[in-house]
Protein backbone atom coordinates (compact mmCIF):
# COMPACT_ATOMS: atom_id res chain seq x y z
CA UNK A 1 0.00 0.00 0.00
CA UNK A 2 1.22 3.56 -0.80
CA UNK A 3 1.88 5.57 1.65
CA UNK A 4 2.38 9.19 1.21
CA UNK A 5 5.03 10.56 2.75
CA UNK A 6 6.69 13.04 0.64
CA UNK A 7 5.61 16.26 2.04
CA UNK A 8 7.28 14.04 5.36
CA UNK A 9 10.55 14.62 4.71
CA UNK A 10 13.01 12.13 6.74
CA UNK A 11 16.15 13.02 7.67
CA UNK A 12 18.46 11.60 10.49
CA UNK A 13 17.63 12.08 14.12
CA UNK A 14 20.83 15.32 14.49
CA UNK A 15 19.25 17.75 16.71
CA UNK A 16 21.89 20.63 16.18
CA UNK A 17 18.71 23.01 16.18
CA UNK A 18 18.52 22.36 19.89
CA UNK A 19 22.33 23.04 20.23
CA UNK A 20 22.78 18.82 20.57
CA UNK A 21 25.99 17.01 18.70
CA UNK A 22 24.46 15.65 15.42
CA UNK A 23 26.67 12.81 15.75
CA UNK A 24 25.02 10.77 18.58
CA UNK A 25 21.51 10.52 15.93
CA UNK A 26 20.93 7.06 15.21
CA UNK A 27 17.35 6.44 13.83
CA UNK A 28 15.63 7.84 11.22
CA UNK A 29 12.19 9.42 10.66
CA UNK A 30 11.40 6.90 8.51
CA UNK A 31 12.99 3.96 10.50
CA UNK A 32 10.85 4.92 13.44
CA UNK A 33 7.55 5.54 11.43
CA UNK A 34 7.96 1.76 9.42
CA UNK A 35 9.01 0.16 12.97
CA UNK A 36 5.50 1.78 14.70
CA UNK A 37 3.21 0.74 11.96
CA UNK A 38 4.78 -2.83 11.69
CA UNK A 39 3.79 -2.84 15.65
CA UNK A 40 0.37 -2.02 15.48
CA UNK A 41 -1.69 -5.08 15.55
CA UNK A 42 -5.14 -3.52 14.48
CA UNK A 43 -3.21 -3.08 11.24
CA UNK A 44 -1.88 -6.99 10.83
CA UNK A 45 -5.35 -7.91 11.66
CA UNK A 46 -6.75 -5.50 8.63
CA UNK A 47 -4.75 -6.99 6.40
CA UNK A 48 -5.55 -10.90 7.20
CA UNK A 49 -9.23 -9.18 6.56
CA UNK A 50 -8.43 -8.20 3.13
CA UNK A 51 -7.19 -11.98 2.45
CA UNK A 52 -10.64 -13.22 3.91
CA UNK A 53 -12.81 -10.31 1.75
CA UNK A 54 -10.65 -11.60 -1.37
CA UNK A 55 -11.28 -15.58 -0.65
CA UNK A 56 -15.38 -14.74 0.19
CA UNK A 57 -15.86 -12.50 -3.24
CA UNK A 58 -13.74 -15.70 -5.07
CA UNK A 59 -16.29 -18.31 -3.35
CA UNK A 60 -19.32 -15.59 -4.06
CA UNK A 61 -18.20 -15.52 -7.89
CA UNK A 62 -18.20 -19.05 -7.71
CA UNK A 63 -21.08 -19.78 -6.03
CA UNK A 64 -22.97 -16.66 -8.66
CA UNK A 65 -21.33 -18.49 -12.27
CA UNK A 66 -21.63 -21.42 -14.12
CA UNK A 67 -22.56 -24.56 -12.58
CA UNK A 68 -22.23 -28.38 -13.44
CA UNK A 69 -24.01 -31.47 -10.85
CA UNK A 70 -23.60 -34.88 -12.01
CA UNK A 71 -25.08 -37.56 -10.15
CA UNK A 72 -25.69 -40.86 -10.07
CA UNK A 73 -28.91 -41.32 -8.48
CA UNK A 74 -29.97 -44.64 -7.15
CA UNK A 75 -28.13 -47.49 -8.07
CA UNK A 76 -29.96 -51.05 -7.12
CA UNK A 77 -28.04 -54.29 -7.54
CA UNK A 78 -30.01 -57.76 -7.62
CA UNK A 79 -29.43 -61.23 -8.33
CA UNK A 80 -32.08 -63.30 -10.16
CA UNK A 81 -31.24 -67.13 -11.18
CA UNK A 82 -27.70 -66.31 -9.76
CA UNK A 83 -27.34 -63.33 -12.84
CA UNK A 84 -26.58 -60.14 -11.73
CA UNK A 85 -28.45 -57.14 -12.90
CA UNK A 86 -28.34 -53.26 -11.73
CA UNK A 87 -30.16 -50.68 -12.75
CA UNK A 88 -29.01 -46.80 -12.26
CA UNK A 89 -30.56 -43.32 -13.24
CA UNK A 90 -28.03 -41.30 -14.19
CA UNK A 91 -28.46 -36.91 -14.42
CA UNK A 92 -26.66 -34.18 -15.44
CA UNK A 93 -27.44 -30.30 -14.65
CA UNK A 94 -26.11 -27.25 -16.29
CA UNK A 95 -26.63 -23.59 -15.35
CA UNK A 96 -26.00 -20.36 -16.58
CA UNK A 97 -27.27 -17.76 -13.93
CA UNK A 98 -25.81 -14.36 -16.32
CA UNK A 99 -28.07 -15.80 -19.20
CA UNK A 100 -31.54 -15.52 -17.98
CA UNK A 101 -30.94 -18.38 -15.17
CA UNK A 102 -30.49 -20.84 -18.51
CA UNK A 103 -30.49 -24.13 -17.09
CA UNK A 104 -29.90 -27.49 -19.14
CA UNK A 105 -30.94 -30.73 -17.78
CA UNK A 106 -30.67 -34.79 -18.94
CA UNK A 107 -31.58 -37.90 -17.05
CA UNK A 108 -32.16 -41.79 -17.65
CA UNK A 109 -33.44 -44.72 -16.45
CA UNK A 110 -30.47 -47.46 -17.37
CA UNK A 111 -31.25 -51.34 -17.04
CA UNK A 112 -28.12 -53.92 -17.00
CA UNK A 113 -28.31 -57.77 -16.92
CA UNK A 114 -26.99 -60.80 -18.68
CA UNK A 115 -29.88 -61.05 -21.24
CA UNK A 116 -30.53 -57.10 -21.99
CA UNK A 117 -29.65 -53.56 -21.67
CA UNK A 118 -32.26 -51.32 -21.58
CA UNK A 119 -32.69 -47.31 -21.48
CA UNK A 120 -35.98 -45.59 -20.94
CA UNK A 121 -37.06 -42.34 -19.67
CA UNK A 122 -34.61 -40.08 -21.35
CA UNK A 123 -35.40 -36.89 -21.05
CA UNK A 124 -33.78 -33.49 -22.15
CA UNK A 125 -34.88 -30.03 -20.86
CA UNK A 126 -34.28 -26.86 -21.08
CA UNK A 127 -35.55 -23.92 -19.26
CA UNK A 128 -35.24 -20.08 -18.85
CA UNK A 129 -36.65 -16.96 -17.08
CA UNK A 130 -38.16 -14.89 -19.28
CA UNK A 131 -38.82 -11.91 -16.74
CA UNK A 132 -37.45 -12.29 -12.98
CA UNK A 133 -36.00 -10.27 -10.22
CA UNK A 134 -33.12 -13.36 -10.20
CA UNK A 135 -31.14 -11.59 -12.72
CA UNK A 136 -30.91 -7.92 -10.29
CA UNK A 137 -30.08 -10.47 -7.12
CA UNK A 138 -27.13 -11.61 -8.30
CA UNK A 139 -25.76 -8.49 -9.62
CA UNK A 140 -26.46 -6.86 -6.23
CA UNK A 141 -24.73 -10.12 -4.60
CA UNK A 142 -21.58 -10.12 -6.69
CA UNK A 143 -21.37 -6.05 -6.43
CA UNK A 144 -21.78 -6.17 -2.70
CA UNK A 145 -19.30 -8.92 -2.41
CA UNK A 146 -16.74 -6.86 -4.04
CA UNK A 147 -17.64 -3.68 -2.01
CA UNK A 148 -16.47 -5.78 0.82
CA UNK A 149 -13.46 -6.81 -0.75
CA UNK A 150 -13.17 -3.33 -1.42
CA UNK A 151 -13.94 -1.77 2.17
CA UNK A 152 -11.64 -4.30 3.53
CA UNK A 153 -8.95 -2.38 1.85
CA UNK A 154 -10.12 0.77 2.83
CA UNK A 155 -10.11 0.23 6.29
CA UNK A 156 -6.78 -0.96 6.24
CA UNK A 157 -5.99 1.99 4.21
CA UNK A 158 -7.62 4.25 6.55
CA UNK A 159 -5.95 2.70 9.28
CA UNK A 160 -2.61 3.02 8.54
CA UNK A 161 -3.25 6.71 8.07
CA UNK A 162 -4.70 6.88 11.09
CA UNK A 163 -1.44 5.36 13.00
CA UNK A 164 0.79 6.95 10.97
CA UNK A 165 -1.30 10.39 12.80
CA UNK A 166 -0.81 8.62 16.00
CA UNK A 167 2.63 8.96 15.29
CA UNK A 168 3.64 12.07 14.78
CA UNK A 169 1.06 12.77 18.00
CA UNK A 170 3.75 11.52 20.09
CA UNK A 171 6.39 12.53 18.35
CA UNK A 172 4.57 15.78 18.80
CA UNK A 173 4.15 14.82 22.80
CA UNK A 174 8.32 14.43 23.12
CA UNK A 175 8.90 17.40 21.13
CA UNK A 176 6.39 19.43 24.05
CA UNK A 177 8.35 17.94 26.85
CA UNK A 178 11.30 19.02 25.17
CA UNK A 179 9.47 22.15 25.69
CA UNK A 180 8.36 21.96 28.99
CA UNK A 181 11.90 21.31 29.87
CA UNK A 182 13.23 24.77 27.91
CA UNK A 183 10.51 26.45 29.98
CA UNK A 184 11.41 25.36 33.27
CA UNK A 185 15.10 26.01 32.38
CA UNK A 186 14.06 29.57 31.71
CA UNK A 187 12.26 29.69 35.16
CA UNK A 188 15.55 28.59 36.48
CA UNK A 189 17.66 31.00 34.54
CA UNK A 190 15.66 34.09 35.30
CA UNK A 191 15.47 33.38 39.62
CA UNK A 192 19.14 32.68 38.88
CA UNK A 193 19.74 35.77 37.58
CA UNK A 194 17.95 37.31 40.31
CA UNK A 195 19.78 35.32 42.98
CA UNK A 196 23.03 36.28 41.91
CA UNK A 197 22.04 40.02 42.07
CA UNK A 198 20.86 39.93 45.73
CA UNK A 199 24.54 38.03 46.35
CA UNK A 200 26.14 41.01 44.33
CA UNK A 201 23.78 43.40 46.68
CA UNK A 202 25.38 41.87 49.98
CA UNK A 203 22.86 39.99 51.73
CA UNK A 204 23.68 37.61 53.68
CA UNK A 205 23.45 34.03 53.13
CA UNK A 206 21.39 34.14 57.11
CA UNK A 207 18.92 36.56 55.52
CA UNK A 208 15.26 35.30 54.44
CA UNK A 209 15.78 37.63 51.23
CA UNK A 210 18.74 35.05 50.43
CA UNK A 211 17.62 32.06 51.55
CA UNK A 212 13.90 32.74 49.42
CA UNK A 213 15.89 33.40 46.21
CA UNK A 214 18.22 30.10 47.35
CA UNK A 215 15.29 28.03 47.83
CA UNK A 216 13.48 29.29 44.20
CA UNK A 217 16.27 28.62 42.76
CA UNK A 218 16.29 24.98 44.02
CA UNK A 219 13.10 24.33 43.43
CA UNK A 220 13.87 25.31 40.10
CA UNK A 221 16.62 22.93 39.45
CA UNK A 222 13.78 20.10 41.00
CA UNK A 223 11.33 21.12 38.48
CA UNK A 224 13.86 21.10 35.32
CA UNK A 225 14.70 17.17 36.81
CA UNK A 226 10.85 16.39 37.01
CA UNK A 227 10.34 17.78 33.55
CA UNK A 228 13.97 15.74 32.37
CA UNK A 229 12.33 12.82 33.64
CA UNK A 230 9.22 12.49 32.03
CA UNK A 231 10.91 13.54 28.55
CA UNK A 232 12.70 10.45 29.48
CA UNK A 233 9.77 7.93 30.31
CA UNK A 234 7.81 9.26 27.37
CA UNK A 235 11.08 9.09 24.68
CA UNK A 236 11.51 5.37 26.68
CA UNK A 237 7.89 3.97 25.91
CA UNK A 238 7.84 5.45 21.82
CA UNK A 239 10.58 4.09 21.03
CA UNK A 240 9.61 0.60 22.33
CA UNK A 241 6.37 1.05 20.24
CA UNK A 242 8.72 1.33 17.22
CA UNK A 243 10.64 -1.64 18.12
CA UNK A 244 13.83 -0.04 17.97
CA UNK A 245 16.58 0.21 21.43
CA UNK A 246 15.84 3.21 23.60
CA UNK A 247 18.47 5.89 23.70
CA UNK A 248 19.97 6.44 26.88
CA UNK A 249 21.97 9.76 27.33
CA UNK A 250 21.74 11.16 30.70
CA UNK A 251 23.84 14.22 29.84
CA UNK A 252 21.81 15.60 26.70
CA UNK A 253 18.65 13.03 26.35
CA UNK A 254 16.83 15.38 23.81
CA UNK A 255 19.30 14.59 21.31
CA UNK A 256 17.89 11.12 20.39
CA UNK A 257 14.42 12.91 19.01
CA UNK A 258 14.43 12.44 15.14
CA UNK A 259 14.41 15.86 13.70
CA UNK A 260 11.40 16.84 11.04
CA UNK A 261 12.36 19.03 7.75
CA UNK A 262 9.88 21.79 7.26
CA UNK A 263 6.72 20.72 5.47
CA UNK A 264 6.97 22.32 1.47
CA UNK A 265 3.00 21.10 0.89
CA UNK A 266 0.09 21.21 2.34
CA UNK A 267 -3.07 19.25 1.31
CA UNK A 268 -6.62 21.10 1.18
CA UNK A 269 -9.60 19.60 0.85
CA UNK A 270 -10.54 21.08 -2.69
CA UNK A 271 -7.21 18.87 -3.66
CA UNK A 272 -9.32 15.44 -3.97
CA UNK A 273 -12.70 14.84 -5.86
CA UNK A 274 -15.80 15.57 -3.76
CA UNK A 275 -17.21 11.98 -4.94
CA UNK A 276 -14.26 10.38 -2.92
CA UNK A 277 -15.57 11.93 0.74
CA UNK A 278 -15.93 8.90 2.73
CA UNK A 279 -19.68 10.47 4.00
CA UNK A 280 -20.41 10.63 0.48
CA UNK A 281 -18.80 7.95 -1.29
CA UNK A 282 -21.24 5.64 1.49
CA UNK A 283 -24.36 7.64 1.19
CA UNK A 284 -24.00 7.05 -2.55
CA UNK A 285 -23.29 3.53 -2.54
CA UNK A 286 -26.12 3.03 0.27
CA UNK A 287 -28.20 4.48 -2.15
CA UNK A 288 -26.85 3.25 -5.54
CA UNK A 289 -27.44 -0.89 -4.47
CA UNK A 290 -30.76 -0.24 -2.79
CA UNK A 291 -32.03 1.13 -5.46
CA UNK A 292 -30.48 -1.77 -7.61
CA UNK A 293 -32.35 -4.16 -5.16
CA UNK A 294 -35.43 -1.77 -5.92
CA UNK A 295 -35.42 -2.16 -9.46
CA UNK A 296 -35.89 -6.09 -9.37
CA UNK A 297 -38.65 -7.29 -11.11
CA UNK A 298 -41.63 -7.83 -9.29
CA UNK A 299 -43.15 -10.37 -11.59
CA UNK A 300 -41.65 -13.65 -12.69
CA UNK A 301 -42.21 -15.75 -15.93
CA UNK A 302 -39.94 -18.48 -16.51
CA UNK A 303 -40.82 -21.16 -19.58
CA UNK A 304 -39.04 -24.50 -19.61
CA UNK A 305 -39.07 -27.25 -22.93
CA UNK A 306 -38.15 -31.03 -23.01
CA UNK A 307 -38.19 -33.94 -24.96
CA UNK A 308 -38.36 -37.82 -23.74
CA UNK A 309 -37.16 -40.68 -24.92
CA UNK A 310 -39.04 -43.94 -24.35
CA UNK A 311 -41.37 -42.45 -21.59
CA UNK A 312 -42.91 -45.26 -20.38
CA UNK A 313 -45.75 -43.36 -19.09
CA UNK A 314 -47.08 -42.80 -22.93
CA UNK A 315 -45.08 -45.97 -24.51
CA UNK A 316 -43.60 -43.22 -27.07
CA UNK A 317 -41.33 -40.45 -27.18
CA UNK A 318 -42.90 -37.02 -25.87
CA UNK A 319 -42.74 -33.26 -26.48
CA UNK A 320 -42.89 -31.28 -22.78
CA UNK A 321 -43.28 -27.59 -22.33
CA UNK A 322 -44.40 -25.38 -19.30
CA UNK A 323 -44.88 -21.47 -18.56
CA UNK A 324 -45.37 -20.22 -15.00
CA UNK A 325 -45.90 -17.06 -13.72
CA UNK A 326 -45.37 -15.17 -10.14
CA UNK A 327 -47.27 -11.58 -9.11
CA UNK A 328 -47.83 -10.17 -5.52
CA UNK A 329 -48.67 -13.60 -4.09
CA UNK A 330 -50.47 -15.02 -7.45
CA UNK A 331 -48.54 -18.38 -8.88
CA UNK A 332 -50.13 -19.50 -12.02
CA UNK A 333 -48.57 -22.45 -13.99
CA UNK A 334 -49.55 -24.18 -17.13
CA UNK A 335 -47.84 -27.12 -19.36
CA UNK A 336 -48.66 -29.60 -21.94
CA UNK A 337 -47.05 -33.16 -22.84
CA UNK A 338 -47.65 -34.02 -26.61
CA UNK A 339 -46.81 -37.49 -27.11
CA UNK A 340 -45.38 -38.38 -30.21
CA UNK A 341 -46.02 -41.78 -32.73
CA UNK A 342 -48.25 -42.98 -29.93
CA UNK A 343 -51.86 -44.41 -30.68
CA UNK A 344 -52.47 -45.07 -27.03
CA UNK A 345 -51.89 -41.72 -25.61
CA UNK A 346 -53.39 -38.07 -26.04
CA UNK A 347 -51.94 -34.82 -25.58
CA UNK A 348 -52.53 -33.12 -21.65
CA UNK A 349 -52.75 -29.84 -19.95
CA UNK A 350 -51.79 -29.09 -16.91
CA UNK A 351 -53.12 -25.42 -15.05
CA UNK A 352 -52.69 -24.63 -11.60
CA UNK A 353 -53.18 -21.30 -9.59
CA UNK A 354 -52.19 -20.26 -6.08
CA UNK A 355 -53.17 -17.06 -4.71
CA UNK A 356 -52.62 -15.78 -1.49
CA UNK A 357 -54.06 -12.56 -0.19
CA UNK A 358 -51.96 -11.69 2.20
CA UNK A 359 -48.69 -11.52 0.48
CA UNK A 360 -50.47 -9.36 -2.11
CA UNK A 361 -51.09 -6.92 0.67
CA UNK A 362 -47.25 -7.18 2.13
CA UNK A 363 -46.27 -6.36 -1.32
CA UNK A 364 -48.33 -3.03 -1.33
CA UNK A 365 -46.78 -2.23 2.15
CA UNK A 366 -43.28 -3.10 1.08
CA UNK A 367 -43.50 -1.17 -1.43
CA UNK A 368 -44.22 2.18 0.23
CA UNK A 369 -41.43 0.84 2.69
CA UNK A 370 -38.90 1.03 -0.28
CA UNK A 371 -40.46 4.46 -1.28
CA UNK A 372 -39.71 5.92 2.34
CA UNK A 373 -36.34 4.43 2.61
CA UNK A 374 -35.59 6.05 -1.01
CA UNK A 375 -36.21 9.14 0.29
CA UNK A 376 -34.14 8.63 3.44
CA UNK A 377 -31.42 7.65 1.30
CA UNK A 378 -31.87 11.11 -0.85
CA UNK A 379 -31.94 12.89 2.54
CA UNK A 380 -28.30 11.14 3.64
CA UNK A 381 -26.87 12.04 0.45
CA UNK A 382 -27.70 15.74 0.66
CA UNK A 383 -26.72 15.92 4.18
CA UNK A 384 -23.59 13.99 3.15
CA UNK A 385 -23.01 17.09 1.04
CA UNK A 386 -23.71 19.98 3.67
CA UNK A 387 -21.07 17.99 5.81
CA UNK A 388 -18.69 18.27 2.79
CA UNK A 389 -19.14 22.18 2.94
CA UNK A 390 -18.32 22.55 6.64
CA UNK A 391 -15.69 20.12 6.50
CA UNK A 392 -14.33 22.44 3.71
CA UNK A 393 -14.43 26.00 5.85
CA UNK A 394 -13.22 23.96 8.77
CA UNK A 395 -10.66 22.77 7.22
CA UNK A 396 -8.84 25.59 5.58
CA UNK A 397 -9.73 27.52 8.39
CA UNK A 398 -7.11 24.93 10.73
CA UNK A 399 -4.69 25.67 7.74
CA UNK A 400 -4.79 29.08 8.27
CA UNK A 401 -3.95 29.42 11.97
CA UNK A 402 -1.58 26.74 11.92
CA UNK A 403 0.40 28.31 9.19
CA UNK A 404 0.20 31.52 11.25
CA UNK A 405 1.41 30.07 14.24
CA UNK A 406 4.08 28.78 12.41
CA UNK A 407 4.99 32.48 11.06
CA UNK A 408 4.77 33.51 14.46
CA UNK A 409 6.84 31.11 15.81
CA UNK A 410 10.08 31.31 13.53
CA UNK A 411 9.73 35.24 13.66
CA UNK A 412 9.86 34.35 17.40
CA UNK A 413 12.54 32.27 16.57
CA UNK A 414 14.77 34.87 14.45
CA UNK A 415 14.16 37.35 16.96
CA UNK A 416 15.80 34.66 19.92
CA UNK A 417 17.96 33.55 17.49
CA UNK A 418 19.57 37.03 16.81
CA UNK A 419 20.11 37.85 20.55
CA UNK A 420 21.76 34.34 21.47
CA UNK A 421 24.31 35.93 19.19
CA UNK A 422 25.03 39.29 20.27
CA UNK A 423 24.64 38.01 24.03
CA UNK A 424 27.68 35.22 23.06
CA UNK A 425 29.65 37.91 22.02
CA UNK A 426 28.68 40.24 25.15
CA UNK A 427 29.52 36.72 27.50
CA UNK A 428 33.16 36.30 25.92
CA UNK A 429 34.07 39.82 25.99
CA UNK A 430 33.01 39.56 30.11
CA UNK A 431 29.96 42.29 30.05
CA UNK A 432 26.79 40.02 30.93
CA UNK A 433 26.98 36.65 33.20
CA UNK A 434 26.55 33.38 32.00
CA UNK A 435 23.35 32.73 33.06
CA UNK A 436 22.03 35.68 30.99
CA UNK A 437 23.64 34.06 27.96
CA UNK A 438 21.91 30.95 28.92
CA UNK A 439 18.51 32.27 29.30
CA UNK A 440 18.46 33.98 25.66
CA UNK A 441 20.16 30.44 24.32
CA UNK A 442 17.27 28.74 25.77
CA UNK A 443 14.76 31.13 24.56
CA UNK A 444 16.19 30.49 21.27
CA UNK A 445 15.76 26.87 21.65
CA UNK A 446 12.54 26.97 23.27
CA UNK A 447 10.76 28.40 20.12
CA UNK A 448 13.13 26.08 17.79
CA UNK A 449 10.75 23.32 19.25
CA UNK A 450 8.25 25.51 19.36
CA UNK A 451 8.86 25.46 14.90
CA UNK A 452 9.07 21.73 15.30
CA UNK A 453 6.32 21.33 16.65
CA UNK A 454 4.37 23.91 14.05
CA UNK A 455 5.73 21.25 11.64
CA UNK A 456 4.43 18.63 13.05
CA UNK A 457 1.00 19.60 13.34
CA UNK A 458 1.09 20.29 9.36
CA UNK A 459 1.68 16.78 8.92
CA UNK A 460 -1.09 15.54 11.05
CA UNK A 461 -3.17 18.33 9.76
CA UNK A 462 -2.34 16.64 6.04
CA UNK A 463 -3.04 13.39 7.90
CA UNK A 464 -6.38 14.98 9.14
CA UNK A 465 -7.68 15.95 5.87
CA UNK A 466 -6.37 12.68 4.02
CA UNK A 467 -8.50 10.68 6.67
CA UNK A 468 -11.62 12.33 5.36
CA UNK A 469 -11.28 11.15 1.96
CA UNK A 470 -11.30 6.77 0.54
CA UNK A 471 -8.12 6.93 -1.82
CA UNK A 472 -9.32 4.13 -4.21
CA UNK A 473 -6.75 5.17 -6.72
CA UNK A 474 -4.14 4.03 -4.11
CA UNK A 475 -5.06 0.33 -3.70
CA UNK A 476 -4.93 -0.78 -7.45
Amino acid sequence: MKLNTKAFVIVFCFFTWLGFSAENSTYSLSTLLSGYLSNDAELKKLGLDIQKAALSSKITEINNGFSITLATGTMTFSSVNDKLSYSVNPSVKATLPQANNLSFSASSDISLSALEKTMHNTALSLSADIVSPEKVKREVTLLQSDHELLNAKRKFQQRTLTVEKAFYSELKLLYENAQSIFSAKNTLYDDTIKFEQIKSQGYLSSSSTYKLTEMKVQSDERSVASATRVFIHNKAVFYKKCGVANLEDTNTPLNCIPAVESASTFVKIKDFPVEAYKTIADAVWTHDINSRSRSAAEFALSANSGYTFKNTRTDSDSVDAGLSADLSGLKLSTGVNVPVNSKKSKPSVTLSATASPNTRRVSKLEKQQKSIANEQEIIAIQSAYEAYEESCVECDENLDDLLWQRSTNKENYDMYDALEKDLLKWYKEGYIKRSEYLSAKNNRDLYKVKCIISEIELIMYNNTVKLLFYHDEELQ
